[in-house]
């Protein structure tokens, strides 16, 4: 796979995001998510591209959350979709913000490079607790796998970040053969939580989780996780608030002791809890490289 159409964005805008990324440090509040968001919605197109064609809104479940969006490219076919789970904390979030280019950036980005992209939103805590999110990225990929010949779609690469990535891995410590029946050929887990023993009290989502401390070592994912089949890309950022990189390399350490080998695995230099997503479809982007090297690999 190989990279393709990006936004015409000068080297000295790219430098000044990442100064201010800088400047904004580790912290992860409201008020740096919404610079960081800033920061980066003006460096994309927000007029949708005429090299992608856009299907929104596709139903997956009952709720009304149960949403999907799919990007293909107008030239080029592909077999594998990457089924992007966004973040918000486990209360929060959606797959596009009118108005902004978040995160239909991602669909489009692997759109055209090699991807059909999905972009999908799922259930809410406190309304929807543990397991909800998980159950949603199962049958999302179950959806996807029953209406993808449509799309060319064979195989399905699960993308999560932040709370995103911890439906993913609880997707995957729950439902791995599920996901494996349904097409599932891989994961990109970034920047979430996998052990919630160890993890920082304030990062532990108890409207999603439950109050009750002592069913976390039970709810966590990350033992299943190491026994696990399906590859795995795990990744954190270099501005990443200490208690996450702490689940990402928990999670890496893990899975070397168990295996005698690293997983794939990358760091964001450069950016915040955040700003890593944003960057896809802008050049010197690293976490598209990564993705689309782990992605080569599972085809080899």
């Amino acid at each position: 796979m190989s990279a393709s159409t990006m936004n015409r964005v000068s080297e000295k805008e790219l430098e000044d995001a990442r100064r201010a990324v800088a400047a904004l440090g580790n912290s992860l509040t409201p008020s740096m998510l919404e610079q960081t968001t800033a920061l980066y919605a003006g460096l994309h197109d927000l007029e949708p591209p005429d090299d992608v064609a856009i299907i929104r809104d596709r139903v997956y479940g009952a709720d009304e959350r149960h949403r999907i969006d799919l990007f293909k490219s107008v030239s080029a076919a592909s077999d594998t979709a990457l089924l992007f789970v966004h973040g918000g904390g486990f209360v929060a979030g959606d797959k596009r913000k009118p108005g902004s280019p978040f995160y239909e950036n991602i669909g489009i980005w692997a759109a055209r490079n090699g991807f059909v992209g999905a972009t999908m939103t799922y259930r809410l805590a406190p309304a929807s607790p543990w397991p909800a999110g998980a159950d949603d990225v199962v049958a999302a990929a179950a959806w996807l796998a029953d209406n993808g010949s449509a799309y060319g779609i064979q195989n399905i690469i699960l993308f999560g970040q932040s709370a995103g990535a911890a439906h993913v891995a609880t997707a995957i410590a729950l439902q791995e053969q599920k996901l494996a029946s349904r097409g599932v050929v891989g994961a990109v887990l970034l920047s979430g939580v996998y052990d919630l023993t160890i993890a920082n009290p304030n990062a532990v989502s108890k409207a999603y989780y439950g109050e009750d401390a002592s069913l976390y070592a039970a709810r966590s994912s990350q033992s299943a996780l190491v026994a696990a089949k399906l590859p795995m890309l795990v990744g954190m950022a270099e501005y990443d608030p200490v208690h996450f990189q702490r689940q990402s390399m928990g999670l890496i350490q893990a899975i070397s002791a168990a295996r005698k080998v690293l997983p794939p695995l990358v760091q964001l230099l450069g950016h915040n809890h955040l700003s890593g997503v944003l960057h896809l479809g802008l050049p010197d982007d690293q976490l598209g490289l990564a993705i689309r090297l782990f992605a080569a690999g599972l085809k080899a």
